[in-house]
């Protein structure tokens, strides 16, 4: 056996010479979705992350994480949140005419049943669901609606602060959660709840206000400043600490999008598309993304792995740091991930890249199949039966 392992190590050690060492690699990649340059106003990502839903002139879905794409010819809310896999909501307005409605869709937005709600001349910017019947939205008024039904009946619930506007929501359980806003002159700017909405208590301790918000627990949370910085929170909102002005001088960023207490992402425009990630609390940043295109207009991460982001002219943004059978992270396969793939298998060697990706037939093992498929895509370009 330790023979065999030495002429499989070495057999590695010569196909790395020949085909060269792994680089560094963007996890972003530009998708086509079909739509020309039309603008997409608003994404929304299952729990999973199997299901994307684009909001444009008509919906788009794609239930593979966004390989292939489905077009409805009807348009939805730009402003959508999945409560769970199935489940999926929006909130629409139009100001000007005093119309404000909420929508549910069970068929990842080919179909939406709307409610029209009796408010008058409120502007939505976020809504945040976190189970398939407990949602909140938040806008342009000194209130939060919310639902406890699953969309059947809203019911406003005040601030408790004359002048008060929100710009973001995020819950963490049906009980806690936290409203980024503020009063124009004042320092109030988020607002947090034990109680489902019922009451809220004031943090008045970001400048200029607050925009959108996203909480991964009861400690720890991440903020859009309204000067263009981010802010975090390590006390469930009573104190925050700025951690970089993203948005620089003419750009703007879309706040952040958390997904724990480690790993957020920021995403904006400035000359171009950028994507800045924290893999440490927002002690230090990273530049992710940073290419030529169109201005970002909304973005969504479900997890370390799976994230979208989308804005002007078509342009969406697949998160993908995993891609099935590069073994190395070289963002190619070639002969380097079957040698891989059979120390794997054979001598239960680890992979320099996550271990999912060998598993080329999906079945959760790694088996002699897999590399049979790996060898067939390798030589025979044959695609792999599943994706990722």
């Amino acid at each position: 056996m330790q023979v065999k392992k030495s002429a499989v190590a070495i057999a590695v050690g010569i196909v790395l010479l020949l085909f060269g060492v792994a680089h560094p690699r963007s996890y972003w990649r530009m998708v086509d979705v079909g739509v020309g340059l039309a603008q997409i106003n608003g994404v929304a990502m299952s729990p999973s992350g199997q299901h994307i839903v684009l909001s444009s002139d008509f919906n788009l879905h794609s239930s593979d994480r966004g390989v292939t794409w489905e077009q409805f010819d009807h348009s939805g809310p730009a402003i959508m949140d999945f409560g769970d896999e199935t489940h999926l909501f929006g909130v629409g307005s139009n100001p000007g005419s005093g119309f404000n409605a909420v929508y549910r869709s069970t068929d990842y937005g080919k179909t939406w049943f709307s409610l029209e709600l009796p408010l008058n001349f409120i502007y939505f910017s976020e809504v945040d669901f976190v189970d398939s019947v407990h949602g909140w939205a938040v806008g342009d008024k000194d209130f939060a609606v919310t639902t406890n039904t699953g969309w059947k009946s809203w019911i406003a619930r005040s601030y408790g602060i004359s002048g008060y506007t929100g710009g973001g929501v995020s819950f963490i359980d049906p009980l806690h959660g936290w409203v980024g806003g503020g009063v124009q002159g004042t320092d109030t700017s988020v607002l947090a709840t034990t109680d489902g909405g019922n009451s809220w208590t004031p943090c008045p301790s970001i400048p200029f206000g607050a925009g959108r918000i996203d909480f991964v627990d009861s400690l720890n949370g991440w903020s859009q400043g309204g000067g263009k910085g981010i802010f975090h929170s390590t006390d469930g909102g009573k104190t925050w600490t700025e951690q970089g002005t993203f948005g620089y001088f003419g750009g703007a960023i879309i706040g952040p999008q958390a997904v724990d207490s480690l790993h957020t992402w920021v995403c904006g425009h400035y000359f171009g598309p950028f994507i800045w990630k924290t893999t440490d609390g927002g002690r230090n940043w990273t530049l992710e993304y940073n290419e030529a295109g169109s201005s970002l207009r909304d973005a969504v991460m479900v997890d370390t792995e799976r994230g979208v982001a989308v804005g002007a002219y078509g342009t969406v943004l697949i998160y993908a740091p995993l891609i099935l059978g590069d073994l190395n992270g070289d963002e190619e396969i070639t002969v380097v991930d079957v040698v891989l793939e059979l120390n794997k298998v054979f001598l239960e060697l680890a992979f320099p890249a996550p271990a999912e990706a060998g598993d080329t037939n999906c079945d959760g093992s790694f088996t002699p199949a897999d590399v049979v498929l790996l060898l067939n895509r390798t030589f025979l370009f044959t695609p792999f039966p599943c994706s990722l």
